[in-house]
This record gives C-alpha cells, structure tokens and sequence, in this order.
C-alpha cells in the first residue's frame, strides 16, 4: 500500500486532511486512488503542476481513495462534501463543507487547466456568497425570495439541468439554508424556486399524475402541469420533464393528438437536449409504420394506437385474396387491411377483422400488404399472417 504521504507533491498541495482541517478553508482537490488507479501519476502531476502557478486563498490537495483501505484510514482521509462516482475528479468545497462545484472522469489533459478551472469556480463562490449577501438585506417578501433564489441560479442552474438525480443531491444538501430562506419569504413557492432545487422528476409523476391517472382525473393532472409551468424559477429540464408528465397522462387518458402535442412542446423548450431527442423518438416509436419482416407479428411490433404495419410481399398476380392474422396469443386490435402497389392503395377491406378480402385488379411487382395494429398493454398479441389466393 502507498502512503499518501509518499507521494511526490508539489509544495502548494497537501493532503485533503489537512486541507480541511483549516476553519472556513476553501479547498479545490483532485480526488484519485493511487494504487488501483491507471493514470494516477499522470494527473497527480498535471494536478500540482497547475497549482505551483496558483496564487490565492484555495487550498490545493489530493484524496487519495486507495483500494482495500479500513474504515478507520477512509474516514481519516476526511469527509468529501458529495458522493463522487466517476473518479479521477476534482471538486470544490467551501469552507463551510459545502460543496461548489464538481467535476468527475477527468483526464490528465483536462487537469492541466485546473488554474483556470479553480479561477472560475472560485468566482462562482465569490458572486454566489455575495448576491446572498445582498439579497439577505431585503424586507421580507416575494422580492427577497426572487432575489435569494437568483443568488444561486449560476452556481446550481448548470448543474440541475440535467435529467440526473444522482447529479444534483450534494447541491440539494448543500443548499438547503437557502430554499429554507426563500420558503420563509415564498411560503407557497409560488416562483418555484423551492421546488426547483429539490426536484425529481417521479416523485410528482408517481404521487401526482399517475394517481390521477388511476382515478381517470386527467383534468386535474392539466391543472397541476400548467400550475408548474407558470412559475418563472424552472429550467428548461424541468419545464421538458413536465410536458413529459403531460404526455404520460394523455397516453393514458387515450388521447394520441394530446400526447403527441406534449412531445412537441418538450421537444421546442430545448430543442438539441437529451429529453427533446427521446421525445422525437417517441414520436416516431407512435406514428412511423412498423416494418414486418417475416409472415407474422410479434409483441414488440403492437402500439398503443392504432399503427400502420407493412409486409413486402413481393410480386402478385391479379386476383382475389384472403388475408388471416391468426393469433397464437394475447390480443391485437386489427383494422383496415390494404394492399399498396407503387405507393398507391389498389386493394381494401376497411373494417375491424382479423380476416380481410382483398380484390387485386392487376398484378403488382412490388406488392406491399399494409395494415394499422394496436396492442393491449400487458397482453399484447402476436400470430402469423397468411395471404391466399381464393
């Protein structure tokens, strides 16, 4: 095992004990694990090379999470003011033992800009405490509690905007004196900002929309959405993961046009982020034709409305046609039954069956049978489709 204190540092690092071992001592570490670690060394070195340049109140240090340590040596190491998953990382805690900012998976390259990263966060703390500061000087009222809930917006808005709980719950620790302050000038969040940073996307969705949803109260789910969204404090995430919620109630509900409608409002509230991209998903998943590849479906290929599912059938003669879709189990709704040649309808049997007469005037080349299917949930039915000539 490799002593901590073996380790080659540069002068202005120390260990992340003795960091915060100083009262109100702001610290900036590297968190590493030098003996299971690849590239420890490299980013140790990137690490104290940057900070023989620094000069400023911050300490420097490193946390050396070694493998296979006691409990006894891990809590002597000091206590980390977050959970850190992605390791190496660098942190930055304030001298309250609060943390700032974080920042895991970091390379050596990425720590030899660590002056400038330790500038820059160490900035966020300065305006951060000092907007605190100022809005603290306000009376009572709706205007301290904008004011103290803007004080954070650029230390934690870049964090919280992201679909990630894991993420955000050091900085929901973290800034917990602040929310308590605006609650006491907000008392019913009517701005949102109390809510906005201690959010999670299912809590409000289990607890709130889906038990609406199960007492088919779809129009109280509505109320709560648009209730949510007109509170200016929200990020654009948050404002993404309400029309989420929206969406799920108006699946449910049965309602494709206002399910599909959510999507596209998630989608034009960020249009480049994560959410918007699975909501275009989503809307391709409800409305593109499913390809059938072989003479029959399978569970996967029901949805929850009605959809177009197509079989290249290759060439066919003139003449009449029955077509069976047989299930083997479950149950799919099955509807309007047509036969397409160069893109145009030339046979139909419009009706709800499972067995469909098609009429086919002419021989077709590239025949292609197409049919709108929709499944049943947890039943949802497969089977095999059969096209005979009569």
């Amino acid at each position: 095992m490799i002593a901590l204190s073996s380790l080659l540092f540069a002068a202005s690092v120390v260990t992340y004990a003795e960091a915060i071992a100083k009262p109100d001592n702001d610290t900036f570490a590297l968190l590493t694990g030098s003996n299971w670690m690849r590239e420890h060394a490299a980013c140790v070195e990137a690490f104290t090379g940057a900070a023989g340049s620094y000069t400023g109140k911050v300490a420097w240090a490193v946390y050396d999470r070694r493998d296979g340590i006691t409990k006894d040596e891990e809590k002597a190491l000091g206590k980390l003011p977050c959970e850190v998953y992605g390791y190496p990382a660098v942190i930055y805690r304030d001298g309250q033992g609060k943390v700032v900012m974080q920042l895991e998976n970091v390379t050596p390259k990425m720590l030899e800009d660590s002056l400038e990263l330790v500038r820059r966060w160490e900035g966020v703390r300065t305006r951060r405490d000092a907007a605190l500061a100022k809005a603290r000087k306000l009376p009572k009222g709706m205007a301290k509690a904008e004011a103290l809930g803007a004080a954070v917006a650029e230390w934690l808005d870049p964090i919280f905007n992201t679909y990630s709980r894991r993420a955000s719950v050091a900085y929901i620790d973290a800034v917990k004196p602040v929310v308590k302050e605006i609650r006491e000038n907000d008392p019913d969040d009517k701005l949102g900002y109390c809510h906005k940073y201690d959010f999670w996307f299912f809590g409000p969705m289990k607890n709130t929309i889906l038990e609406n949803c199960k007492k088919k109260d779809f129009a109280a789910n509505e109320k709560y959405v648009a209730e949510m969204l007109a509170k200016k404090a929200y990020l654009p995430v948050q404002r993404q993961a309400f029309e989420i919620m929206r969406f799920r109630s108006a699946d449910w509900e049965g309602d494709k046009a206002k399910a599909m409608a959510a999507l596209d409002r998630c989608i034009a509230v960020a249009p480049d982020s994560p959410l918007a991209n699975a909501a275009r998903n989503a809307k391709k998943y409800y409305n593109d034709p499913v390809e059938l590849t072989k003479m029959r479906w399978l569970p996967d290929d029901n949805r929850p409305y009605y959809a177009r599912s197509r079989l290249q059938l290759g060439k066919l003669a003139a003449g009449t046609y029955k077509v069976i879709f047989r299930h083997k189990a479950g149950k799919t709704n099955i509807r309007n039954c047509r036969l397409l040649a160069g893109g145009k309808v030339v046979a139909a049997d419009e009706r709800e069956a499972t067995e469909f007469k098609l009429v086919v005037p002419a021989p077709a080349a590239n025949a292609v049978l197409e049919v709108e299917m929709k499944g049943n949930g947890w039943f949802d039915g497969h089977g095999d489709i059969l096209v005979e000539a009569e």
